[in-house]
């Protein structure tokens, strides 16, 4: 979320002790990252440089009872100055956890590698891999394998690059929930009755049907999904999103990220035993690109958040919503298109994107209105 607007006023903490106050009336446009600017009116002539070692950055309301604190704790650096800071484009103020752009290469080569090579075994060599592991179906080890390569890949790198505090704070944006409600209402809302309104068009039931075994099977199977598809977002949203945003639009990252997304199942297409030897591979792939696009605004709005994404995912493919093939899929790039247009000031610009894998503590973060 970017703020560009006058501010009550803007602490600075740093790990060395200091504390930096942007007095009232400083025009702000902060990212949500770790890269941001600052710039103050044009007849402020102060400049003080910033320490080596960001911590903290705080938005503080300056009303009577917090003043006189204020006052205190920034002592001589109390002052109006012009502090022009851009740390994103400066390598010495990144963490030393933040993982590098060339990293996306590794995920791509780690995601499709260990997919590809578990359902191609199946594939071109059936009858051996399935003397030695058993036939492949969508609740075999092997599959959730490949299902969860994404992350995996996602994991590896944030271990290798950050180690385990940085995998601790990695795994700390599954806590983020803070959005605007009408995201909220589109994941646990909209996405179903996007797949009732397609059932209906095709004379489908508003529900699925139940299994012989009963709600409680419907119930331990939608369980299961939400340890199979969601997994995923740690490697799409988790790592691909934020290092893609650093150099094109959200749009863009989202686009290209469901390309990858949809090509990455293309092996699937070509595998009994599995949902999607039934299914046409251009709709999925369409669906796939909308699907990326359409996360993206809610990604960016909940500042990295991997829940949120993880209930999306968990949404299209939970066992109760109706079969709406194909009606679901155009019902959905419509609703893209809708979403692309009345977010395209943030879609097309790079300005408060998320563009770090491993963020600050939460409570650090500056909470910004819209």
């Amino acid at each position: 979320m970017t703020a560009s607007r006058m501010t009550s006023g803007l602490v600075l903490k740093y790990r060395n002790g200091l504390r930096f106050f942007i007095w009232r009336g400083y025009a702000t446009v902060l990212s949500v990252s770790s890269w941001f600017s600052l710039t103050a009116p044009l007849d402020s002539i102060e400049t003080l440089p910033a320490p080596p070692c960001l911590s903290d950055i705080f938005l503080v309301d300056l009303d009577q009872r917090r003043r006189g604190r204020l006052k205190r704790c920034c002592g001589e650096f109390r002052k109006q100055l012009l502090l022009e800071a851009s740390f994103m484009s400066s390598t010495a103020m990144r963490t030393q956890t933040s993982l590098p752009s060339y990293a996306l290469l590794f995920f791509a080569l780690l995601t499709f590698g260990i997919t590809w090579c578990v359902i191609g075994g199946y594939i071109y060599f059936p009858e051996q891999a399935t003397a030695t592991f058993g036939e492949i179906s969508g609740g075999h080890p092997l599959y959730f394998l490949a299902t969860w390569a994404p992350g995996i890949a996602g994991f590896l790198l944030v271990l290798a690059f950050g180690g385990v505090r940085g995998l601790r704070a990695f795994l700390s944006r599954l806590l983020y929930w803070r959005c605007a409600p009408v995201w909220w209402a589109f994941i646990l809302i909209g996405i179903p009755a996007v797949f009732m309104i397609g059932s209906l068009i095709k004379s489908g039931p508003l529900l699925a049907p139940i299994l012989p075994e009963g709600v409680d099977a419907m119930v331990a199977l939608m369980v299961m999904m939400l340890f199979l598809g969601p997994m995923e977002e740690f490697g799409w949203r988790g790592v691909a999103q934020p290092l893609l945003q650093r150099h094109i639009a959200p749009f863009w990252a989202g686009a290209i990220i469901g390309a990858a997304w949809g090509f990455w199942h293309l092996p699937a297409f070509y595998l009994a035993g599995v949902v999607y030897e039934n299914w046409s591979f251009l709709p999925f792939f369409i669906g796939n690109v909308t699907l990326a696009i359409l996360v993206t605004p809610i990604f960016n709005a909940s500042r990295g958040s991997l829940l949120l994404p993880m209930l999306f995912h968990w949404q299209l493919i939970n066992p109760f919503w109706p079969d709406a093939q194909p009606y679901d899929t155009w019902i959905l790039v419509v609703v893209a298109v809708v979403v692309v247009w009345l977010t395209r000031k943030t879609m097309f610009s790079r300005n408060g994107t998320v563009t770090e894998v491993i963020l600050p503590a939460r409570d650090a973060a500056p909470q910004l209105a819209e």
